[in-house]
């Protein structure tokens, strides 16, 4: 069961936004004309401009444009008209997907609000297959509120972005910290063969330390989950005489933040027979982290037959995950 982070702020929802949101969109009177109540909101009209706040998910970014609070506006055929005293905000967002589905979220609802004080008005709930993830509605304000900015519930854990510029992100504050998660590495280097013998190998590794995962959810306060993904071909291996093998890749195990990783899903990599691919993970977690490989060869001589041909040899290797 995936666990989830504690709502560090409970805001209100007022019944008529609960109202709106189980009835849909406003019914417009006979003139062509509706008015809203404090709280209550609407579908509203495209191409909102104001100001934008980015909020980031496990699934991506989804950017939130408040406009200028006015007193009437057309969403569609229908005339939307402020309560007494009061005004309408027009609120849009869209939501940029990240493409590295096996590594982020794609797994829960983002639950989006407009935040008037200590309330929040419940704008949508933006599902993992929702295509295209962009909409915007228009929310009533009384004369003495303001929008004061956004909030985004994903899988239980609340963030509160200000339009002021201030942001209360928690445990998902990592998703803003600028880093290189996911760009490819050299991890060639370091890797020992039992028995002895020379290697001509390339590996590449990919690393991400990420608050979220699916299936696993938040990471704990002060700690981290790791995915790393190294990608290893083995060319040739040559023993002490000078004989050259062909390799094929035949069984692997690996450890993460010193334990191992059971069933760890070795596959054939793009290198073909004498290629590997694994992806490993270690939740909740302090960085540095480091993963290590055994993975066994079985080798057939290229010319003749020499002492290694049939036997299987053993590599071990790895590296160290040190975060930003």
């Amino acid at each position: 069961m995936a666990r989830t982070a504690p709502d560090r702020r409970t805001h209100a929802l007022p019944a008529a936004a609960v109202a709106v949101l189980l009835l849909g969109a406003l019914t417009a009177c006979g003139d062509g004309a509706s008015s809203l109540e404090p709280g209550e909101s609407a579908a509203g009209p495209g191409g909102v401009t104001g100001t934008a706040v980015e909020v980031r998910v496990p699934s991506g970014t989804i950017t939130v444009t408040v406009g200028a609070p006015v007193e009437q506006i057309t969403s569609g055929s229908r005339e939307l008209t402020a309560p007494d005293g009061g005004a309408l905000v027009p609120v849009s967002w869209s939501l940029e997907r990240y493409q590295t589905s096996g590594v982020t979220g794609f797994d829960a609802e983002t639950e989006l609000a407009v935040l008037v004080g200590d309330d929040a008005t419940p704008l949508t709930t933006i599902t993992d297959a929702a295509t295209p993830a962009t909409d915007s509605r228009v929310v009533a304000i009384d004369g003495t509120a303001a929008v004061d900015g956004v909030s985004a519930t994903y899988d239980g854990l609340e963030q509160v972005l200000g339009l002021d510029g201030s942001r209360d992100a928690g445990g998902a504050e990592e998703l803003y910290a600028p880093a290189a998660d996911g760009e490819p590495q050299d991890c060639s280097q370091g890797w020992e063969a039992s028995p002895g013998a020379d290697l001509d190998l390339t590996c590449t590794v990919r690393a991400w330390t990420l608050p979220y995962l699916p299936g696993v959810g938040w990471s704990d306060e002060g700690s981290t989950h790791v995915v790393v993904a190294p990608d290893l071909t083995l060319s040739t291996v040559t023993d002490p005489a000078g004989a050259d093998y062909r390799a094929s890749f035949a069984e692997g195990t690996a450890r993460v933040a010193g334990a191992d990783v059971e069933g760890a899903p070795f596959e054939e990599g793009l290198g073909g027979a004498g290629s590997f691919s694994v992806r490993l993970e270690a939740t909740d977690v302090d960085l540095p982290v480091t993963w290590d490989v055994e993975a066994g060869f079985d080798l057939r001589s290229r010319v003749g037959r020499g002492p290694l041909d049939g036997r299987r040899v053993v590599l071990s290797g790895g590296g160290t995950v040190a975060g930003g």
